[in-house]
């Protein structure tokens, strides 16, 4: 079965619970989650309880203090699950090694751990699949389309990715690119 690693900017409630057939909130790594297209989903997890007390700008899922936890404790950080930015992105970095393909959302311009990821992607040789929101171009599409502008700021993202569209729904795209695989 085919592993593939989901990195795009992390929300509440995000975009890759329509893409698998478990919720991500309750899943972690040693579970068993299958997408929709029924392959092997192998990152990232919520660190969280994605109550949403957590997403912010430039939080990914932690406190202050730099643990993720939960709302419902009465101080903000005794329901911490001890995850600090170290273990966070080290984590995720694992999961890339053991993926057989990075499927990449990119909704917003500020997915700084994103284009990291897809940069660690290229380096280990992973096969790229990337989606541009049309947020992001100004257009509205009534299908996904690999006609990409010469000229945008993520041009040389484009450069590391076997696939590259624009779309409104990665959904869409991913099932429409997933049945090459086996």
């Amino acid at each position: 079965m085919t592993k593939i690693y989901f990195a795009g900017k992390i929300s509440k409630n995000d975009w890759r619970n329509t893409l698998t057939k478990k919720s991500l909130v309750t899943a972690g790594p040693l579970d068993d989650v299958e997408t929709v297209c029924k392959h092997e989903y192998v990152g990232p997890f919520f660190m969280s309880c994605d109550h949403g007390c957590f997403h912010g700008h430039s939080s990914h899922g932690l406190t202050q203090r730099g643990y993720g936890g939960c709302c419902a404790s009465n101080d903000g950080f005794s329901g911490s699950t001890g995850f600090t930015r170290d273990v966070i992105a080290n984590n995720c970095l694992r999961w890339i090694d053991y993926a057989d393909i990075v499927f990449a959302w990119i909704n917003t311009k500020d997915c700084f751990g994103t284009l990291a990821e897809i940069g660690y992607a290229h380096a280990k040789n992973k096969p790229i699949w990337l989606v541009y929101s049309d947020v992001l171009f100004n257009i509205k599409l009534e299908w996904p389309t690999n006609i990409i502008p010469d000229r945008h700021d993520m041009w040389f993202i484009d450069q590391m990715a076997e696939k590259v569209a624009i779309s409104n729904n990665p959904l869409e795209v991913y099932k429409k690119w997933s049945v090459e695989l086996v």
